[in-house]
């Protein structure tokens, strides 16, 4: 104790105390700064730099005025210091920033570095402040050596573990600790080496320092050097600890992902020997655990085993994961289609190895083939539909292929369909199918694209010699009738030609110049064919022409709605009006609905169409009521694709309300073919109709899929007696028994019944005769716009005195 008070005596403690603090300042701040930059919170900057350096500098400063030494000789020596300081530790700082981690052999030279920097850079100092009383001593010396060495060891020790340390309150505990400790032993290494190498024995004005009180200093640097490697220790326990808890739980997860994963999972080794599977590997493949480790992968592949084992390598070698859809066996060597992720195991950057994780997608690759046959092939023939032909073409197109196209119906088959009904038609469409697959060149695709339309698509094919005697080979398969059901059947088709890019440069045109094609042979004649030309190219322009026309026609408001009254003979008074569209073109005049309701039809135009009507029909209807004309119904016809659009129920609530019509007010005419359609799914939009009070009519009944049972199922007020029946009344024994039969099923069914097309008192008459008293037709009025439906509405109508010239009056 005596000695440690006769070294401090001679101390000035206030420096001494200076000192130390400054170089704890320092040290924490280097500390901090360089966490900071590790983080990415901060960069190395040159006033950090320089800040620190000062502190230091001041320090040593700080030192030297404890031991009561002049420094006014000193200053520039003392700047210089403070420049290479400064410099040092701005290397550091940068250093601080790179991410890589350090290395034994590194983390050595960074030592020796510092270590020698610092006995150096003090020595020569003191060894020029203390010239003329040097005294150096080895032993002092070499203990100076280690002590630095191990400091600067447990200081760049403490550096790294902070920069290292996970948690910000940890790193900012290890700065503040560690900073105090080492600041206070970099302190004293200057008083050690001063020790070391000055002859501080000598008596100068001040007291003697005795030999035996110099290894003081030299104790209190074992004691901190003694305590940096302490905390370190402790704290590297802490989180060795934590790593080692954290590796359990990661093992614990890893196993339970392993273990209880849904999908298969199998580890294969570089040499491409199974070295573990979990337990749905194991139930998918069949195998026990001892019947497929250490066995080789080939074990479970068939003849892909090239392909898995390429991915395999490719997931190896490129450190890559990859997904793939292949083929597994099982023990029984069934096959399962698997959805295979190959995922490299890495360690210490060295790829060992691959997981595969697989999931047995059999099923759901067999549902999606079949789901996409549906979608993609006819369900009563069988044939590619018509979304499946488009593709194609549309493929051949894009691909600059050249290409044939046929499109084909049947001359007769309207009348099949008519007099048989739809299941006879189905039964011979089946037939023509048969006869097409069994008979044409592999090289044809063939499609049906609803109804009697057939097309053929020949790839590559546009040869005109080989595309006339394909045309006529088509002909002559149905030279031989067709027996279905115990009936012949003479059918023709008229076949429509059209070749790639010559007739159209698009899927859309080459598709409808083969359609214009068909029509022009359709024109010509039954059993015919035509090729597409130029001549013929008029006819698309003009629908082309047709289509842009109509479709600014229903922009502009340009569709005038015509009205038919329906007349009932008993109340001797107009009991509804049926909406029919006019179109007049500026430049033609009217236009024909014969000529613009397909030009609709062909160009989807027809749901707009539609809709444009019932809309502008029911604004009109509801204007005839306010001024004050008896009518009570409202007839509008739907078209196939306006019925079948989405939320149609709500789109017809929605328009008579806007209308402020009562949904009972109005009367949607259907065909037998939206009758017949998806029968489920039509008697649903029928039902729900049906529930908010719209009644519903069949119209043209007679004319297509006549079948009878389905009238006890469609929820049919009205059948609408096609004119074509109509006309033939009278002069036609067959004609008045088909009109009469009608008439009868209808009322003994519930169901009201109009005739349509009535055009002479004696079919009028006829019709009265058999109760049939609903009447529409050009005996009563032909279609008028609503004006002129006014003068009809005013005009009397008397009981057995109806005039056939009323239409005359009107005009």
């Amino acid at each position: 104790m005596n000695q440690l008070n006769e070294l401090l005596s001679s101390i000035d403690r206030t420096y001494f105390l200076l000192s130390s603090i400054l170089m704890v300042l320092a040290i924490i701040y280097i500390f901090r700064i360089c966490r900071s930059i590790k983080t990415g919170v901060k960069n190395a900057r040159l006033i950090d730099a320089s800040v620190i350096s000062l502190f230091v500098w001041m320090s040593q400063l700080c030192m030297l005025l404890s031991l009561h030494l002049s420094i006014d000789d000193e200053l520039f020596r003392l700047i210089i210091s403070l420049l290479i300081s400064t410099i040092a530790i701005y290397w550091v700082l940068k250093e601080a920033k790179h991410g890589e981690q350090v290395t034994i052999k590194k983390f050595f030279f960074l030592v020796i570095s510092f270590t020698l920097l610092l006995l150096f850079g003090e020595g020569i100092l003191y060894m020029l402040i203390f010239k003329g009383s040097l005294g150096f001593s080895p032993t002092l010396m070499i203990i100076t050596f280690f002590l630095t060495l191990g400091i600067v060891s447990a200081a760049l020790r403490m550096f790294y573990q902070i920069n290292t340390e996970v948690s910000d309150s940890r790193a900012t505990f290890l700065s503040i600790l560690g900073g105090v400790f080492t600041g206070l032993s970099v302190a004293g290494i200057p008083y050690i080496i001063l020790i070391s190498i000055a002859n501080i024995g000598i008596s100068t004005n001040y007291q003697v320092i005795q030999k035996d009180t110099i290894l003081i200093p030299f104790a209190l640097e074992l004691v901190y050097l003694f305590i940096l490697g302490i905390i370190p220790s402790i704290f590297g326990e802490m989180k060795l600890s934590e790593e080692k808890e954290k590796l359990s739980v990661s093992k614990q997860q890893y196993e339970s992902l392993f273990k209880l994963n849904p999908s298969g999972v199998i580890e294969v080794n570089k040499m491409g020997y199974i070295k573990s599977a979990n337990h749905t590997a194991l139930k998918l493949l069949d195998f026990t655990y001892e019947e497929l480790i250490d066995q080789k992968f080939d074990l479970i592949t068939d003849s892909n085993q090239h392909i898995l084992y390429n991915n395999i390598l490719e997931g190896v070698y490129s450190n890559k994961y990859k997904r793939l859809e292949t083929s597994l066996y099982t023990k029984n060597n069934k096959e399962i289609i698997v959805d295979l992720t190959i995922i490299p195991i890495t360690v210490k950057d060295d790829v060992v190895g691959v997981y595969g994780m697989f999931k047995d997608i059999t099923l759901e690759k067999t549902n999606k083939e079949l789901v996409r046959h549906l979608a993609y092939h006819d369900d009563l023939t069988n044939l590619p539909n018509r979304r499946f032909l488009i593709e194609e073409v549309s493929e051949l197109v894009n691909a600059k292929t050249s290409f044939t196209i046929f499109s084909l119906d049947f001359d007769q088959f309207k009348i099949v369909n008519d007099i048989y009904g739809h299941d006879i038609g189905d039964l011979i469409i089946c037939e023509i199918a048969d006869r097409f697959i069994a008979n044409l060149p592999s090289n044809c695709l063939i499609a049906r694209m609803g109804g009697d339309e057939i097309s053929v698509l020949l790839r590559e094919i546009t040869e005109k010699e080989y595309i006339k005697n394909l045309a006529q080979q088509i002909l002559l398969l149905f030279n031989k009738p067709i027996h279905v059901s115990n009936i012949e059947w003479n059918l023709t088709t008229s076949i429509g030609i059209a070749t790639y890019p010559k007739d159209g440069e698009t899927t859309d045109v080459v598709i409808k110049s083969a359609d214009i094609a068909l029509y022009r042979s359709k024109v010509n004649g039954p059993n015919g064919y035509e090729f597409y030309s130029e001549e013929l190219n008029q006819e698309l322009i003009e629908f082309t022409f047709l289509e842009q026309e109509l479709k600014k026609a229903i922009d502009n408001d340009s569709i005038q709605i015509y009205f038919q009254p329906k007349y009932n003979a008993q109340r001797e008074s107009f009991i509804g009006v049926e909406s029919l569209a006019r179109w007049t073109l500026e430049d033609r005049g009217n236009v024909s609905p014969a000529t613009f309701i397909p030009v609709a039809e062909k160009s989807g135009l027809i749901v707009q169409l539609d809709q444009y009507v019932l809309k502008k029909a029911c604004v009109q209807f509801k204007r005839l009521l306010d001024e004050g004309y008896d009518i009570h119904t409202l007839s509008v016809n739907f078209s196939q694709l306006l019925f079948y659009h989405d939320h149609i129920v709500d789109f017809v609530l929605n328009t008579l309300r806007d209308a402020g019509l009562n949904p009972n007010q109005l009367e949607i005419e259907i065909t037998e073919t939206i009758a017949m359609y998806n029968t489920a799914y039509t008697l649903n939009i029928l039902n729900d109709l049906k529930s908010h009070g719209i009644r519903i009519s069949l119209d043209d009944f007679g004319t297509g899929y006549s079948s009878i049972s389905y009238l006890k199922v469609l929820p049919i007020d009205c059948l609408k007696i096609d004119k074509s029946f109509i006309n033939d009344l009278i002069i036609d024994k067959q004609s008045d028994a088909l009109v009469v039969t009608l008439i009868s099923m209808a009322k003994n069914l519930g169901i009201d019944v109009i005739a349509e097309g009535v055009e002479t008192k004696e079919q009028a008459q006829f019709l009265f005769d058999h109760h049939c008293y609903d009447i529409q037709g050009y005996l009563y009025s032909r279609p008028l716009p609503p004006d002129e439906l006014k003068k009809v509405l005013q005009h009397k109508i008397e009981k057995n005195t109806i005039e056939y010239d009323l239409i005359k009056e009107v005009e």
